[in-house]
């Protein structure tokens, strides 16, 4: 997004790693990394992408964390998991690309106007 605070410090914003996959946007971050919409360059098809934070991906252990990862849930086949695609490293960067999904996190289904106690459990 241009002009957004969020995106705008990023280094990866605008890179395209493995010479396939195009950083459009940063999406959200959690402790360990952050998640992009990306771009698959060839197929022309939008898709996430997961690095790890810079100073995380420093660590050997995460990185191999981070990999067995990639690895565990490119195997799985479950409604409730979001397949992994493909696994790289470009210049250092340990990437995961999975499935975009769009649409609302939980929290703000959660937030958006009161659940009854059902509902939420089941979100």
């Amino acid at each position: 997004m241009v002009g957004d605070p969020f995106n705008s410090a990023d280094p990866l914003i605008g890179r395209k790693l493995d010479g396939r996959y195009e950083v459009l946007e940063r999406l959200g971050e959690g402790g360990a990394g952050v998640v992009y919409r990306g771009r698959q360059a060839h197929l022309g098809r939008f898709v996430a992408i997961k690095v790890l934070h810079q100073g995380t991906a420093s660590s050997a252990e995460w990185r191999r964390r981070f990999q067995r990862e990639g690895i565990a849930l490119s195997v799985l086949a479950h409604p409730h998991v979001v397949p992994v695609t493909d696994y790289g490293v470009d210049d250092g960067v340990a990437f995961l690309v999975m499935e975009l999904l769009e649409g609302q996190t939980r929290g703000n289904l959660m937030c958006v106007r009161p659940r009854r106690l059902p509902r939420v459990l089941h979100l």
